[in-house]
């Protein structure tokens, strides 16, 4: 197993600013809604009766090399090296959302004092009109010698209709993505197969983890309704356990420091045969190694124009060592919209390729491309 792996899908990342975050919430991300019954699951909506939950999202903010989160771990009210933190919807990028405790949000200037502050709560099914929506959280992080850094992160929803027959695989962590110095000694995935409102409890799961050097066709590890570059895990696996049911268990130990899981359910139903997939990301905050990766041109290409260098930057407890690690031992695979692996991205035949740092241009990018390191 790589020592550490990082990963990158042209889509946005920030400068060389070394802070990392993520919206966490407290439902999936996809929201079904059954329209023979007008029923949204989970419903989101609190003035209905019986009432939904209303829908949280927590953002979180990290130094690369530390998990400690600053955001949650603020104390000083005057001196927060945590400033503003503001939400948009993406809809309406240059507008924040009202700090206010409306109809559909609730949204409340951040106080290093309040925790919960910074959050934002929805508490209608917003998506009954639309079939998806972003939110963006804007993050000022106040650093002692440079002055105020921005910082966004974003969050997708969907709406997927059920009604009819209508399935759809829907993954999600439970208790988070996030491993933490030790302290959670395990993390589950659970995935789960609606129809209409409803989920299928005859289905059947396998779990796979994102692995580079699977590159045979046949074997116990290939499996080919994922393709190359998935391994298909088994019980016998260290560090992973019910990986054909809906809900696989990952220790600590297993995630070096990042690690996409996903599931393939098989309908054994009235859809027998037919196949659905979601994936996750499980991250480990507290590895002595972590990878990270930084685009010069941004991320997003037009037109299939477009280009980029992409460079590998490698801490060790919290301090940079890019400068001391052998750019032979750096690889970089890429994944494409569908998560396939290209199996001769460094030529006929080899899939990887090496160095600290990787030109990409548009004829890289087929609409979305992944690059993953895997640290040797």
């Amino acid at each position: 197993m790589s020592r550490a792996t990082g990963q990158i899908t042209i889509t946005d990342f920030n400068d060389a600013v070394t802070l990392t975050g993520y919206i966490g919430c407290n439902h999936p991300k996809t929201q079904q809604y059954n329209p023979d019954t007008d029923q949204y699951t989970p419903s989101w909506d609190t003035h209905t009766s019986p009432a939904g939950v209303e829908l949280i999202l927590t953002p979180s903010l990290y130094k690369v090399g530390s998990n400690t989160n600053i955001i949650s771990n603020v104390t000083d009210g005057a001196n927060s090296v945590i400033t503003k933190i503001v939400w948009y919807d993406q809809s309406n990028p240059t507008t924040p959302i009202p700090f206010e405790n409306g109809t559909n949000y609730t949204s409340t200037t951040w106080s290093a004092s309040v925790p919960s502050s910074g959050n934002l709560i929805i508490k209608k099914n917003i998506l009954a009109s639309i079939t998806g929506k972003d939110f963006v959280c804007e993050i000022t992080y106040k650093d002692p010698t440079i002055g105020d850094i921005t910082y966004k992160t974003s969050i997708s929803f969907n709406r997927v209709v059920n009604g009819g027959g209508i399935a759809d695989a829907v993954a999600w962590c439970p208790d988070g993505n996030i491993f933490k110095n030790g302290g959670v000694p395990s993390l589950t995935a659970k995935c789960e197969l609606w129809k209409g409102s409803i989920v299928d409890e005859t289905a059947s799961y396998q779990w796979f983890v994102q692995n580079p050097s699977i590159k045979a066709t046949s074997g116990t590890l290939y499996d080919s309704a994922a393709g190359i570059g998935w391994e298909k895990l088994s019980e016998s696996k260290e560090g992973v356990s019910n990986v054909t049911t809906n809900t696989l268990t990952v220790s600590d130990g297993f995630v070096p420091n990042m690690s996409v899981f996903k599931c393939k359910v098989s309908d054994t139903g009235t859809g027998s045969g037919l196949i659905y997939w979601d994936s996750v990301t499980m991250v480990d905050q507290s590895d002595s190694i972590q990878v990270t990766i930084s685009s010069s041109a941004g991320n997003v290409f037009k037109n299939g124009i477009g280009s980029t260098i992409l460079e590998a930057r490698i801490f060790r407890a919290g301090e940079e060592i890019t400068g001391i690690i052998d750019g032979a031992t750096i690889w970089w695979y890429k994944f494409d919209q569908n998560g396939a692996m290209d199996a001769n991205y460094g030529g006929a035949g080899i899939d990887h390729k090496i160095g600290k740092t990787m030109a990409v241009g548009g004829a890289d990018v087929k609409v979305k491309a992944t690059f993953r390191i895997d640290l040797q």
